[in-house]
């Protein structure tokens, strides 16, 4: 769930946070520095991109079942497979 406190701690307004998501393109690219990136994903509208962002645990999964983020390459596997590997990466 959204949280308005946390944007007050870093000194940012909901507002900011809409205009940042409006000013940027909705396609994302992950993959190895330096290489061709082995994961390349597609929101089909930017209210995608703003559930995503509200709450990523449930909304990677709801979304790619609702076809409206859609694998440009790599797999859903690979997705997954790129995202845990970051997580135990960063803990």
């Amino acid at each position: 769930m959204f949280d308005p406190a946390i944007l007050r701690a870093f000194g940012e307004t909901p507002e900011d946070v809409r205009q940042a998501v409006l000013a940027q393109n909705v396609q994302v690219s992950a993959g190895e520095i330096g290489g061709l990136p082995a994961v390349h994903i597609r929101l089909t509208d930017r209210a995608a991109l703003l559930a995503l962002l509200r709450d990523p645990d449930l909304q990677l999964g709801e979304l790619f079942m609702d076809q409206r983020l859609v694998m440009v390459q790599g797999s859903i596997y690979d997705l997954l497979e790129l995202l845990l590997r970051d997580d135990r990466d960063v803990q």
